[in-house]
């Protein structure tokens, strides 16, 4: 089904999933080169090996690619010239969509399209009994994060990805001369994780964010069985050795392991900690979690990020989090 838009010559449809993966393909390199990281780039590689290109992709579609839901715009010769991505997603909310790569063509852009694509996607969620919607803007794009809530989403939070690509000389030296110790994590600190951890990373965000409730495990046995099976998640609590003999617990760190270009470390800073056993954290992270990849940390805006400036991290992203409430939850 295709929707008319206020532009002459400019029609919505859903997208053909196989069909415009390469015009997609194109569209998302051109909008957003200047941000494509090694994951984004990969992305854009898939859908060009996804795309129909012959009648043997047309008789077998799910042998090159997946379903794909959202919309583009296409001019009068049928070309997509602006996207909206649909992902399913769980929140605490309820069901729902989080809106991707939304881009409009250079040539066509100031023509509000890009609100067109956003209302269109609005009403196909509302007609498929969604709960909310979800999208990301990038930070210094105050603009875009109007156009979002001329259509009724307000901003819930900013988290920021900081990624360290590698070790250098001054870091190595630093975490070298780091007092602190590694203990394997036991049941009788969970309460007080689970307390420390929802503050460092909030259940409602968790979703999004790569968390995963598995990686933090308090059972012995648990984690013996997961390292015989050959996971290469870590999690232990940290120990300050400066002062008592046994040492000051001052957090917990985690190693999630991905399949992306970087894997994920967790500093989790415990409910007494300061300023200076942040930074301990962090540095033993880096000492224990060497693994040859980047790495990345996702903090709030609220977060003290020192720890991560003063290891080097770059400011990998700053993702300002926009919601619209379709259906209140009972």
């Amino acid at each position: 089904m295709d929707f008319t838009t206020a532009n002459p010559g400019l029609r919505i449809r859903k997208i053909l999933p196989g069909r415009d993966n390469l015009a997609i393909a194109g569209l998302i390199e051109r909008s957003f080169r200047e941000f494509l990281d090694p994951d984004g780039r990969a992305f854009i590689e898939t859908l060009r090996k996804t795309a129909w290109t012959g009648w043997l992709d047309r008789l077998f579609p799910y042998a090159v690619g997946g379903e794909t839901e959202g919309f583009v715009c296409v001019n009068e010769r049928s070309e997509p010239i602006a996207l909206l991505h649909l992902l399913p997603i769980h929140p605490p909310e309820g069901a729902g969509y989080l809106i991707v790569n939304v881009c409009v063509d250079a040539e066509y852009r100031g023509r509000g399209i890009a609100a067109e694509l956003l209302r269109t996607a609005i009403a196909y969620a509302q007609n498929y009994a969604a709960s909310v919607l979800y999208l990301q803007v990038r930070s210094g794009n105050p603009s875009v994060v109007r156009l979002y809530e001329s259509q009724g989403f307000e901003i819930v939070t900013v988290r920021t990805d900081w990624l360290k690509e590698k070790m250098d000389a001054e870091n190595l030296a630093a975490v070298g001369r780091l007092r602190t110790g590694c203990a394997a994590p036991e049941r009788a600190e969970r309460d007080e994780f689970i307390r420390s951890a929802a503050r460092a990373v909030p259940p409602a965000f968790r979703w999004n964010i790569g968390w995963d409730d598995r990686v933090c495990c308090f059972s012995r046995p648990l984690r013996f069985l997961k390292r015989l099976a050959g996971y290469r998640e870590e999690f232990w609590t940290v120990v300050d050795l400066n002062g008592d003999a046994n040492g000051r617990k001052i957090g917990w760190i985690a190693f999630q392991p991905t399949g992306n270009y970087a894997d994920r470390v967790w500093i989790l800073p415990a409910e007494d900690s300061v300023e200076a056993d942040r930074l301990a954290l962090m540095g033993t992270a880096l000492r224990r979690f060497r693994c040859g990849k980047p790495i990345t940390v996702n903090m709030g805006a609220e977060d003290d990020c020192g720890c991560c400036r003063a290891f080097g991290f770059s400011d990998r992203r700053e993702l300002i989090w926009m919601r619209l409430i379709l259906t209140e939850r009972d």
